[in-house]
């Protein structure tokens, strides 16, 4: 007798058996069908959850690092990272976009600052006329992207306004209030330099492309006038201005500042998935 006549023999004879073994493979197969659909579910939140989150680095010298050589070597001469290393980085499959800035403060005597109070007043800030600029190599803007702040009017810059020496920014809905400006106003910007107790300035006209507002999970009055009172530029700009105080001072401490030529950029990379931060974090580090 063959199998299938064996199993066909087993099975009329022996009917109960039969049936408890049906009943035994079908709770099985829906308890494995069951733990199939669990992993999967797991493994498309995992997926929906990695894909929300914002997974953002930085990459800077190491620190201590350069300490240890340092003291080896008193006459070793910092390095800072390069725009040429920063865009090679950039480039790596791991990387979404990436940014890098330059931060300079320039005055603004035609404008005031934002000033928090408390509980969501403001006022004026009579005595302050300073800003802090923080430039863009990116077009979208990082902290835009990342929700940090927010595009209320205007947009943002275009890859000319980024590669050429265009005077625009983006200012906070604060600043712009009390000051009475909207996207297409042209502030005034000088950038002072006290060399020899003398001022000498540098006066640039910014047109305001964009007008931006800090994220509402923002808290803390520091954090809160910090964005208020932040202009964003190019970097073209800030180190265009940065040159004009190092030459200043040069004229009067020759060779003494040649080093701040090369500017310390602050750096923050996306990258396209959380996983990838350990196989990024081999491949920088060379």
């Amino acid at each position: 007798m063959n199998f299938s006549k064996r199993a066909v023999s087993s099975v009329v004879r022996k009917p109960g058996k039969t049936v408890i073994l049906l009943v035994i493979v079908f709770i099985l197969g829906n308890i494995i069908a069951g733990a199939v659909s669990v992993l999967q579910a797991a493994g498309n939140a995992e997926i929906t959850l990695r894909a929300k989150m914002s997974p953002v680095t930085g990459i800077s010298v190491d620190g201590q690092k350069y300490a240890a050589m340092f003291d080896r070597d008193p006459e070793l001469e910092f390095e800072t990272l390069t725009v040429e290393t920063i865009e090679q980085i950039g480039a790596l499959p791991q990387v979404k976009y990436y940014d890098y800035s330059d931060i300079l403060s320039l005055e603004t005597p035609s404008l005031e600052r934002y000033a928090l109070l408390e509980e969501g007043a403001s006022a004026r800030n009579q005595g302050m006329s300073y800003f802090l600029f923080r430039g863009v190599h990116y077009p979208e803007v990082v902290d835009i992207q990342q929700g940090l702040i927010r595009l209320v009017s205007g947009r943002v810059f275009t890859e000319q306004e980024v590669k050429n020496l265009t005077y625009v920014a983006l200012i906070s809905k604060d600043v712009a209030d009390i000051n009475d400006l909207s996207v297409g106003s042209v502030i005034t910007v000088v950038n002072n330099v006290y060399p020899n107790n003398e001022i000498v300035t540098q006066t640039y006209e910014f047109e305001i492309i964009g007008i931006f507002e800090p994220a509402n999970q923002i808290s803390g009055s520091d954090v809160y006038d910090d964005l208020a009172n932040r202009m964003y530029t190019s970097n073209r700009v800030l180190n265009e201005a940065s040159a004009f105080q190092i030459d200043e001072y040069e004229k009067i401490y020759p060779g003494e500042f040649e080093f701040f030529r090369t500017p310390v950029y602050s750096i923050i990379y996306v990258l396209n998935d959380p996983a990838d931060l350990e196989p990024f974090r081999e491949a920088v580090s060379p």
